[in-house]
């Protein structure tokens, strides 16, 4: 049941998907892409949550595993080659935006300077920023942050 699946989909690969190389790691690049940023809409905490990024390096995953799969068990040292670039053009610019998006919002959860200039009040960012009020610091106090 198995090999029909992965014979079936490996299939529908070859019927759709260009045969050059270079085409091919195009498509891994733009399809990765796409995928994520699908991802990032359907999920409610946007570019920050790694929801996004887990779901394309599991789909990813699961196209390389089947990849494998269907060559099992004549596994060359290309394919494993080929696997691994497959993931590295398929995962490095969505990692990218995942990781720059939580860098920044790290960036602006350490400096509370950023956060009163965002937002006078500082009680709408200090939420999402995880900034609490304390009595000790006039309301600038970081909680969970070292």
């Amino acid at each position: 049941m198995m090999n029909v699946a992965i014979s079936g989909y490996e299939a529908a690969k070859d019927w759709l998907v260009p045969s050059s190389q270079d085409e091919r790691s195009l498509l891994h690049i733009h399809l990765g892409m796409g995928i994520f940023m699908a991802g990032v809409v359907f999920s409610k905490r946007w570019l920050r949550s790694g929801r996004a990024v887990l779901l394309l390096l599991t789909l990813e995953l699961l196209n390389e595993t089947a990849d494998i799969a269907s060559a099992w068990p004549d596994i060359r040292r290309w394919r494993i080659i080929d696997t691994a670039s497959d993931i590295f053009n398929t995962m490095l610019w969505p990692s990218i935006l995942w990781a720059a998006a939580n860098i920044r919002h790290g960036e602006t959860a350490r400096d509370p300077e950023d956060q009163v200039a965002e937002d006078p009040t500082g009680d709408a960012e200090a939420g999402a920023a995880g900034l609490s009020e304390s009595s000790e610091d006039g309301g600038a106090g970081l909680t969970g942050c070292s």
